[in-house]
């Protein structure tokens, strides 16, 4: 942090930023294909397991006894004739808390299902309109390209002026800055280069 002139303290607070903004948040880049495919898997699996819990598709039987074991799931055949104030206080905390959780949550998707389904088609639109879409993101220095974005914010925050949008110098002092993070950071892969697919990927998509 030396390029910025700052004590330590200070530094320390800008450390922990980026560190917390470079690896605890996604790069904003797409893959494309491998994105694309994993929405529509959702949308077949939630199309499946809607399905299944129509009433027509299994018995009036096999429908209560998935009733009863998401309720009281393993503990079922413990309580079986048993008062509830005579229950284990494990099995009265599952009852409580998960079973009526888990029922919850398929009530929920059943309710929600046409919500969830129009969120996924608008984001497979988002994806595919995208300037941030790629093909083949393996290609790219993901961790790289957030540790730019973060230097970025850390730059403009702690100087006032706006790091380079465009073409990186290595000798300026935002290059050198930058360099230095991308080495204490250990992020491997060239400081340059990443640079690059931030102006081609995230910039230029903004």
């Amino acid at each position: 942090m030396r390029h910025l002139n700052l004590n330590e303290e200070a530094a320390h607070v800008w450390v922990d930023y980026i560190a917390k903004f470079t690896y605890g948040e996604s790069a904003p880049i797409y893959d494309l294909l491998h994105d694309i495919n994993n929405l529509e898997n959702l949308d077949r699996a939630l199309t499946t397991v809607v399905t299944a819990l129509e009433p027509s598709t299994m018995t009036g039987a096999a429908h209560n006894r998935l009733n009863m074991r998401i309720s009281f799931g393993a503990h079922l055949e413990n309580i079986s004739g048993q008062r509830l104030d005579t229950l284990d206080e494990s099995i009265l905390k599952y009852i409580e808390i998960d079973g009526k959780a888990a029922h919850g949550s398929l009530r929920a998707l059943e309710e929600n299902i046409a919500n969830i389904r129009t969120a996924i088609r608008l984001t497979k639109r988002d994806i595919e309109q995208s300037k941030s879409s790629v093909k083949g993101i393996s290609r790219i220095n993901l961790d790289g390209v957030q540790l730019v974005n973060s230097a970025r914010d850390v730059w403009k925050l702690s100087t006032g002026k706006t790091a380079p949008a465009r073409g990186l110098n290595p000798a300026s002092p935002f290059g050198k800055f930058l360099y230095d993070l991308f080495e204490a950071f250990e992020i491997p892969g060239d400081a340059k280069s990443a640079f690059t697919a931030w102006v081609k990927h995230v910039h230029t998509s903004g």
